[in-house]
């Protein structure tokens, strides 16, 4: 029998392929917490930077691991936030937020998850439910922040434990309120906008379903997002909010922000809007 050489040059070339492609997902599969969590361990500034009033705090999750974080008081009786933050860093890189947020008169507790800055551990997703968990849990009674006078703040990967969080407060109440910041609609999604010609949805272990999450919470939400998110697209966020069946539902897009510029962008609108949106939900004292 005679074989053209054409043909087993392209099947070879399809091998090659095919393997290489199986070991990238392979690759992919073991370390793609690596690929989703991107942690500092140094604190280059603090809310003292700012001459801003702070404690610190110490927080003990339920699986035993210790929590690092910052308690900004507001005025008497402010409503307050507990801020979720992003996937790079640490809580010292959003100084900007807390600034913002404590000059639209809110108290602020936030929190590193674990493997970030001083916090203990390595981060996971069920990780970080279980920090937004027992960070809520010392807000509520450590500090004494009655569950209707907080809202949540999640930022980028910090919208998943936010509104997970909303969803399965326990004992300790259920917040006033949610905003997501730069929120995406599930973790699979943003796999697959970044490596379409690959299967990723089969191998992915983390899923951070926040379009599922926002259908079923009907607390009061707010959606932020830059026009112009090259990580997040602005689409996403608009899937979020037509999504969610809440009844108190705001949108908010910041025309030419970028994923990480929101707060540069617009710091006053975007502080007097959470402002506002947290004493709404709040209520009076």
């Amino acid at each position: 029998m005679h074989v053209k050489k054409g043909c087993i040059v392209t099947a070879g070339v399809l091998a090659v392929v095919v393997l290489g492609g199986l070991a990238l997902l392979l690759l992919l599969s073991a370390m793609q917490e690596r690929l989703a969590f991107h942690p500092s361990r140094i604190i280059e500034f603090t809310p003292e930077d700012l001459g801003l009033e702070h404690a610190d705090c110490r927080i003990r999750t339920a699986d035993g691991l210790r929590l690092a974080g910052w308690w900004v008081p507001g005025p008497p009786d402010a409503p307050a936030v507990l801020f979720l933050h992003g996937n790079a860093g640490n809580i010292g890189h959003r100084l900007e937020q807390i600034r913002g947020l404590h000059e639209a008169g809110l108290s602020v507790l936030i929190v590193d998850y674990r493997g970030y800055g001083q916090s203990t551990g390595r981060p996971t997703e069920g990780g970080l439910y279980r920090d937004a968990a027992a960070a809520w849990e010392y807000l509520t009674r450590s500090l004494g922040i009655p569950a209707r006078r907080a809202i949540v703040y999640g930022e980028s990967i910090g919208s998943a434990p936010a509104l997970h969080l909303c969803g399965n407060s326990g004992p300790a109440g259920t917040p006033a309120g949610v905003v997501v910041e730069g929120a995406f609609t599930s973790a699979p999604d943003m796999a697959h906008r970044a490596l379409p010609f690959l299967p990723v949805r089969w191998i992915l272990r983390l899923r951070m379903d926040n379009l599922s999450a926002v259908r079923s919470l009907r607390l009061p939400i707010l959606f932020i997002h830059g026009t112009r998110d090259e990580i997040v697209p602005v689409r996403m966020g608009r899937a979020l909010y037509e999504a969610s069946v809440s009844p108190r539902k705001e949108m908010l897009e910041i025309p030419g922000a970028m994923h990480n510029t929101v707060w540069m962008t617009a710091r006053q609108e975007v502080a007097g809007k959470v402002g506002a949106f947290a004493r709404a939900a709040c209520g009076p004292p």
